[in-house]
């Protein structure tokens, strides 16, 4: 897992890709996930916007008993506690 600023706003991530999905946090924030492509069904990263700048939150699991979704829930579950 990885948590990390960016200097980007949610309107370049989505430019940048455009096959993630938007998905309501628990307290209604809008989050953009996206599966990495480097490696098929590994990563999934999250990224929402506060005030402070955009926030980006990196799930990794090698294991085949573990989906995508498995790692986008942890990546929502994550940035619910953060922010």
């Amino acid at each position: 897992m990885s948590i990390e600023s960016r200097d980007y706003n949610l309107t370049e991530i989505r430019s940048a890709f455009p096959m993630g999905i938007e998905v309501k946090g628990e307290e209604g924030e809008s989050i953009y996930l996206v599966e990495e492509t480097l490696v098929s069904n590994v990563t999934c990263t999250g990224y929402v916007e506060t005030v402070q700048g955009t926030l980006s939150v990196s799930w990794t699991n090698f294991s085949d008993a573990i989906s995508i979704v498995d790692n986008c829930k942890n990546v929502e579950r994550v940035i619910g506690s953060v922010i």
